[in-house]
C-alpha cells in the first residue's frame, strides 16, 4: 500500500514545499507551526497508569489521545515535509509507547453489564495511530510497523466494530447510542482501518467495510422508535436534533470517514445518497456574526450542551473537501481560526468573499425538531431572536418554550449553558427548566426522567408566520408538561426587531400558579414605571408585566463566556421569576419585552375587556393594540369564540391592530373573521393566521 495516502499524497508534500519557497505568507505559517516541535520532541509521554487513574467511561484515554494526535500533527508533518528524523523517531517511540497499553478504554466499561470494549477516546488513540502510522510509514521497520498497526486493528479498530457493528458481538443499537456516539466509533473506526487495511484478508477488509457503512447509512435515514422515545437523528431540513457541538461532532466525524474512504476506495454513492441535503444551512443557521476587539468572530446558539463559542470547522472542512462547498460555509472557514495542520496549509489561499453568510435566509423554521430563529440581518452584532421548544434526552436540555435574545454582538437574554458533566450542577441545574426561559408550574417543569429516556411527547413550533417586520412563533411546550397540564402554548410576537409580546396560554391540571423565568448577562432593576430595566454589556430591555417579580439565585456557565471565574465552571448569578398572583388552573399570560432605543420611547398600557386581554403599545406616531380573546383557548364546544376585542368583532385567537397616520393594518391569528363598523377587514371559512 503507498503511504502517505491518508491526508495527504507525496505529490501533495511536493507542491507545499515548492510554495512555501514563493509564498511568505505560508512559510510564516508553517514555521509558527513548526516552532512546537520543539515541545513535542521533549514532552514526557501520558503513562498508562495515568489513563486509568480516573475510574470512568474514558478514564484519562482522552488525555492520552490528545496527546499523541498533537505529536502526529507536529511531528508527523514535520517528518514529512523536512524530512526531519528526529521527529519521525519521537512520534514511533509515542507510538510504541502507546501501542504497548493493554486497551484505550476507560476502566469503568469492564465493569458494565454488558462491558465495553470502547468508547469515544477509543476513537481519538486509533486515529492518532492511523495517521502518524501512514505519515512516517516509510522509516519504521517492518516490525514497528507490524506492532502498531496491530495495536491500531485490535486495541482500536475491532474493539470498536465488536461493541457497535458486528452482528457476532455487538452491543449497541440505533436506539439507545445512535447519537453523536454512533456516527463517531463507527466512522472513526472505519477512518482509521484504511491505513492498515493491508493488514486483512482483501474479502475481509471488503466484508468490514460494507457493515461499516451499512451502519452509517442507517444512522443518517434513522426514522425514531416510538417505544424507546426517540425522534428521527435529522430532520426534513437537514437538522440534528441534538444541539449546535453534537451536531458538529458526530455528522462531521462521519463526513471524515466518508472523505478518507473516497481517497482509497472511490465514490461511496450509498453514503452520499443518505446525507440529509441541506446539513451546512442547517448547521449555519444557528451562527451569530459578531465583532470583538476589531476582529470578526463567529459564535453560536448555545442551546443544550453547546457552546455560544462553538467551532465547528471539522463539519465544514469535510463539507467543502467531498464537494459540498457553498459561499456561506467558505466565509465561515476564511474567519474561524483552525488548529494548523497538514490539509489547512496544503489548501489553496484564494480570497473569499466574507459576506458568504449573507446567502442564508434570516429567518429559518425547524417545527418538528422544535426551532425558530429570526435575525434583522447576518451583518456583525445583529438582533437575534431564537425560540425552542423540542426534544429532551441527553445533550437536548429540558427547555421546551424556551427563547433567547442576541443583540449588538452579544446574548443578553440567554440560555444558562452547561458545565462540566462530572460537574453536580450538570445535572441538578444546566440541564433541568429553571436554568432557562420557559415557564413552571408552581415551580415545577419537566420530569428529570425524561433526561434519561427521552421525551414521549415533545415540544414543536406549531405555527409560525412572517411578514414586513412582523414575526409570530408559537411554541407548544405541552407534551413536555403533561404531568402537570394539558395545554401549554407561548405566542411570541416580534415586532420591527425590537419590541416582543409573549403571549402565555396555559390549562394546569389542578389549581396552581404559574411562573415565568428570564435569564439574563448583566443586572436588573425595578423603574419608576412598574418596568424592570434589564442591562447587559452592549444592550438593555425593559420588560413590562403585570407578573409579581422576585430574583432567583442561579449559575452562568463559564464554558460559554458567562461569569468566568478562574478555575471554575459556573458562577453564581441571578434571573427573575415571573409569578402569577393567583392560583387557577387557567392562566393567560400577557408580556411585553422591549429593546434599547425602543424600550426607551415605549408606552405600554394593559387593556381589559369580556372575556379578552390585551395591552396598547404606543411608540411616536404608531399605536398596536394586541388583543388575546379568552374564548378561543379551547373552552368552547361547538361555539366559536366569536368576541368584541376593543373596536373588532372577530373570532380570532390573537388580534392586534396597528395604526400609524392614516394607515391602519392588522394581524390575525387563528380568526375566521374581523369587522368593524360592519366592514369585513378580513375573511376565511377556516381560522387562518394573516396581516393585512
Amino acid at each position: 500500500m503507498q503511504h502517505p495516502l491518508f491526508m495527504v499524497t507525496e505529490s501533495d508534500l511536493k507542491n507545499l514545499r515548492t510554495r512555501l519557497v514563493q509564498d511568505e505568507a505560508l512559510k510564516a505559517r508553517y514555521e509558527a507551526f513548526a516552532a512546537q516541535k520543539g515541545t513535542c520532541l521533549t514532552e514526557e509521554f501520558l503513562s498508562e497508569e495515568y489513563a486509568n487513574s480516573v475510574y470512568s467511561q474514558h478514564g484519562n484515554y482522552y488525555e492520552i489521545g490528545a496527546q499523541l494526535h498533537r505529536l502526529a500533527n507536529v511531528l508527523g508533518v514535520t517528518y514529512a515535509v523536512e524530512g526531519d528524523e528526529k521527529a519521525a523517531e519521537r512520534l514511533r517511540d509515542a507510538m510504541l509507547h502507546v501501542a504497548s497499553f493493554e486497551v484505550w478504554t476507560g476502566p469503568q466499561n469492564k465493569d458494565r453489564d454488558v462491558p465495553w470494549l470502547s468508547d469515544l477516546s477509543t476513537t481519538r488513540i486509533a486515529m492518532a495511530l492511523a495517521y502518524g502510522y501512514d505519515m512516517i510509514y516509510d522509516m519504521l521497520t517492518p516490525n514497528e510497523r507490524d506492532v502498531i498497526s496491530d495495536a491500531v486493528l485490535n486495541k482500536g479498530v475491532m474493539p470498536l466494530l465488536k461493541d457497535w457493528v458486528l452482528p457476532e458481538t455487538r452491543i449497541h443499537a440505533l436506539d439507545s447510542m445512535g447519537h453523536n456516539w454512533w456516527a463517531v466509533c463507527i466512522g472513526l473506526a472505519g477512518a482509521a482501518l484504511l491505513p492498515v487495511s493491508d493488514r486483512l484478508e482483501p474479502d475481509r477488509f471488503e466484508h468490514l467495510i460494507a457493515q461499516i457503512e451499512q451502519a452509517l447509512v442507517e444512522f443518517l435515514e434513522y426514522p425514531g422508535c416510538t417505544l424507546f422515545n426517540k425522534v428521527p437523528n435529522y430532520d426534513e431540513y437537514s437538522l440534528f436534533y441534538e444541539s449546535v457541538g453534537y451536531f458538529c461532532y458526530g455528522t462531521g466525524e462521519l463526513l471524515r470517514y466518508l472523505w478518507h474512504a473516497e481517497r482509497y476506495l472511490g465514490k461511496r454513492e450509498n453514503l452520499r445518497r443518505a446525507l440529509p441535503p441541506a446539513l451546512g444551512q442547517a448547521i449555519l443557521s444557528f451562527a451569530y456574526p459578531y465583532e470583538q476587539n476589531g476582529q470578526n468572530k463567529i459564535g453560536f446558539l448555545n442551546y443544550g450542551d453547546s457552546a455560544f463559542t462553538a467551532n465547528i470547522m471539522p463539519m465544514v472542512r469535510w463539507l467543502r473537501l467531498l464537494g459540498y462547498d457553498t459561499p456561506a460555509l467558505a466565509s465561515y472557514a476564511a474567519q474561524t481560526p483552525v488548529e494548523e495542520n497538514i490539509l489547512t496549509l496544503i489548501a489553496p489561499t484564494d480570497a473569499v468573499d466574507l459576506s458568504g453568510l449573507n446567502t442564508l435566509p434570516t429567518t429559518v423554521v425547524y417545527p418538528k425538531t422544535g426551532y425558530a430563529i429570526t435575525r434583522d440581518s447576518w451583518n456583525n452584532d445583529a438582533t437575534l431572536l431564537a425560540v425552542k421548544s423540542g426534544y429532551t434526552w441527553n445533550h437536548a436540555h429540558a427547555d421546551a418554550g424556551s427563547f433567547i435574545l442576541y443583540d449588538r454582538g452579544a446574548p443578553l437574554l440567554i440560555d444558562s449553558g452547561s458545565c462540566s458533566y462530572g460537574d453536580k450542577l450538570y445535572r441538578s441545574y444546566y440541564c433541568k427548566d429553571i436554568s432557562h426561559n420557559v415557564l413552571l408550574i408552581n415551580s415545577e417543569g419537566q420530569r428529570y426522567e425524561e433526561q434519561i429516556r427521552g421525551s414521549k411527547f415533545p415540544g414543536c413550533i406549531s405555527e409560525h408566520y412572517e411578514k414586513d417586520g412582523l414575526f409570530y412563533v408559537q411554541a407548544d411546550a405541552t407534551g413536555p408538561m403533561a404531568h402537570l397540564c394539558s395545554r401549554m402554548y407561548r405566542n411570541f410576537i416580534w415586532l420591527d426587531h425590537s419590541i416582543l409580546v409573549i403571549v402565555d396560554d396555559v390549562l394546569c391540571h389542578e389549581p396552581n400558579t404559574v411562573q415565568f423565568l428570564l435569564h439574563y448577562d448583566g443586572d436588573q432593576h425595578a423603574c419608576d414605571d412598574g418596568s424592570v430595566l434589564i442591562t447587559g454589556a452592549r444592550s438593555h430591555v425593559k420588560l413590562y408585566t403585570e407578573m409579581q417579580v422576585e430574583c432567583r439565585e442561579g449559575y452562568l456557565s463559564s464554558r460559554y463566556g458567562y461569569g468566568t471565574v478562574p478555575g471554575g465552571c459556573a458562577t453564581p448569578c441571578e434571573y427573575l421569576c415571573l409569578s402569577t398572583p393567583r392560583t387557577d388552573r387557567v392562566h393567560s399570560l400577557m408580556n411585553v419585552i422591549a429593546l434599547n432605543d425602543v424600550a426607551d420611547g415605549l408606552i405600554v398600557e394593559q387593556l381589559e375587556g369580556k372575556e379578552c386581554i390585551g395591552v396598547r403599545l404606543t411608540l411616536g406616531n404608531k399605536q398596536r393594540e394586541l388583543w388575546y380573546n379568552l374564548r378561543a383557548d379551547g373552552r368552547r364546544m361547538h361555539i366559536n369564540s366569536n368576541n368584541t376585542l376593543g373596536a373588532w368583532d372577530t373570532d380570532a385567537y390573537l388580534l392586534m391592530s396597528e395604526r400609524s397616520g392614516d394607515e391602519e393594518r392588522i394581524f390575525v391569528v387563528s380568526g375566521s373573521y374581523v369587522r368593524c363598523d360592519n366592514e369585513v377587514r378580513f375573511a376565511a371559512f377556516q381560522k387562518t393566521t394573516g396581516y393585512v
